[in-house]
């Protein structure tokens, strides 16, 4: 089950995917919160018997050029989406993966290729070219709570540059530039 907005991307990117029988899109905002009884395409699942078993969650503007375009929207999604996300998971005890950024990171002191996950760096939280890595931290923290307050299992991934195919070649990132 595919959810997306298309608010930073495109239909044409899971074109391939649609006619197979085992995949089902859903046009939502993670922002809002979902119920899969609202999507009847989900019933081929049986998600009331089996459940929701993983969760991706891959919401985010990473583009700069779309963050710095959209940054309260940049921030709602850090703040509503992930936490939308991980009420799901805790419903149907999903294990989940949070895609964060190394942006969390912010300025470090030292080897910057050396940098410890505890590394906690500083950054300017009221600049709009950070609110993105600012957003990102708000969804680590609301995922740290899950997993104390709701025993949740989520696992963060901080991803640094990443690249590859349908991005857009404009985004203001180093290798599609």
């Amino acid at each position: 089950i595919c959810v997306d907005d298309y608010s930073s991307g495109k239909e044409s990117n899971i074109d391939r995917l649609l006619p197979n029988p085992n995949f089902e899109f859903i046009r939502h905002s993670i922002i809002h919160p979902l119920d899969f009884k609202h999507f009847p395409g989900v019933e081929k699942f049986r998600l009331a018997f089996i459940g929701v078993h993983q969760i991706y969650y891959l919401a985010d503007f990473h583009s700069p050029r779309h963050a710095l375009a959209h940054p309260l929207e940049t921030l709602i999604l850090s703040v509503a989406g992930t936490r939308n996300a991980m009420e799901i998971a805790t419903a149907y005890s999903a294990r989940c993966v949070f895609v964060s950024d190394a942006d969390v990171y912010g300025e470090v002191s030292g080897d910057p290729v050396k940098i410890h996950e505890s590394a906690v760096g500083t950054f300017d939280y009221l600049s709009p070219v950070n609110y993105h890595a600012h957003g990102k931290r708000i969804g680590e923290s609301i995922v740290a709570l899950y997993q104390q307050k709701q025993k949740a299992h989520i696992s963060i991934a901080r991803l640094y540059t990443t690249y590859g195919p349908h991005m857009h070649l404009d985004d203001g990132r180093l290798i599609p530039d």
